[in-house]
């Protein structure tokens, strides 16, 4: 087995032993996008919870020699996490997670609101992953204070921001109307991710077609429907070269890991 097949497999079953919400789909574009050698500084994580997708980001990034994991959270629930679960304190579960699972040496944990890690931040950054509260507000700020701090051609992804209702996406839906330099903006399972670059002619005009299909259709692919979603992603993402990263991830997902598990296209799809 290959050290980048035995990497994925290894993150996937480790991921799967921590609770979360994250598709294997979602998993492994996170771990390719950890592996990208484009730009240098550290991937910067808002929202830990127990860990799952910081497995994913270190296990990526260990195997490509990067840099390692910034992940925020105050382990305290969000909002959401409050509502369902009552009192919330996770730190000491993601400490043990990261232990267990070997990647305890490539997460630097940051116990602190994403604001308060701003503030004190110094250092490049190559890599964000979005999935604190999903209020609205709080995702804005959360967008607005990484953004600037990643570094020209480096990349962010937002959870829970494609086509579902609810604060992330109603940001995207904005980001891409906007002046922000966003471009390369591709999409797997319920993540958008996107290019901190200048946008050509062409990458405008896409965004704008982004734009009107988050405010057309966003009710009509609400939960519910994840194959609509993922059809309508993968057309929209052929219009650029984000499409590499689609077909790398969805192949990833169903080929390596069904032959690595003996799970069926039904366990496997987004």
């Amino acid at each position: 087995m290959s050290d980048e097949k035995a990497s994925i497999v290894s993150a996937y079953r480790a991921s799967q032993q921590v609770e979360g919400f994250l598709s294997r789909h979602e998993g492994v574009l996170l771990w390719h996008l950890a592996t990208s050698r484009v730009g240098h500084g550290l991937i910067v994580e808002v929202g830990s919870w127990k860990g799952k997708s910081t497995i994913w980001l270190a296990s990526g990034s260990k195997l490509a020699g990067n840099e390692k994991v910034a992940a925020i959270d105050p382990h305290t629930g969000s909002q959401e996490h409050k509502e369902r679960y009552g009192l919330v304190f996770t730190y000491d579960e993601f400490i043990s997670n990261m232990k267990k699972f070997g990647v305890s040496d490539w997460v630097v944990p940051i116990r602190e609101t994403s604001r308060a890690a701003a503030e004190n931040w110094a250092g490049d950054i190559r890599l964000v992953f979005i999935d604190g509260s999903h209020g609205y507000e709080d995702v804005r700020e959360d967008f607005q204070l990484w953004f600037k701090r990643l570094e020209f051609g480096g990349r962010l992804a937002l959870h829970d921001s494609y086509l579902i209702p609810g604060g992330p996406s109603r940001l995207v839906g904005e980001l891409l109307m906007g002046k922000e330099p966003i471009a390369h903006v591709g999409f797997v399972g319920s993540i958008t991710f996107l290019e901190k670059a200048d946008r050509s002619l062409f990458q405008h005009a896409r965004n704008l077609l982004l734009a009107f299909v988050f405010r057309h259709f966003g009710r009509v692919a609400g939960y519910g429907r994840p194959p609509f979603r993922f059809w309508l992603g993968l057309l929209l993402s052929a219009t650029d070269r984000s499409v590499a990263d689609v077909f790398w991830v969805n192949w990833q997902a169903f080929f390596r890991l069904k032959r690595s598990n003996g799970l069926s296209y039904k366990d496997l799809r987004p």
